[in-house]
């Protein structure tokens, strides 16, 4: 039943900006204490996430760029946008997510 309510809510229905998206069922908040737990997690692993078909996993992999970005300097800075942008297309509704919960 929530991941039926989970598939409404970020549109992933047939047709709609999400569609094809797959879930795993994790809630932010858990999500959120993985990226703490692993924070070690480098841009090669952020971006495995990244091309992940399960929306919780590209989540996971956007708090994990955000840690990276906020901690790196100008270089690792530079790294993690050049990855954002190159996966763009596959952030889709994670990033609305993002937005409101980081």
């Amino acid at each position: 039943m929530i991941l039926v309510q989970i598939e409404n809510d970020l549109s992933a229905a047939a047709g709609e900006y999400g569609e094809g998206d797959q879930f795993r069922g994790i809630r932010v908040p858990v999500l959120r204490g993985f990226s703490r737990k692993y924070k070690d997690i480098g841009l090669n692993e952020a971006d495995s996430l990244l091309r992940s078909p399960y929306h919780e996993d590209r989540l996971l992999a956007l708090f994990f760029l955000i840690r990276l970005y906020a901690k790196g300097d100008e270089s690792v800075r530079l790294e993690v946008y050049n990855l954002y942008r190159k996966r763009t297309r596959l952030i889709n509704s994670t990033g609305a997510a993002c937005r409101e919960s980081c």
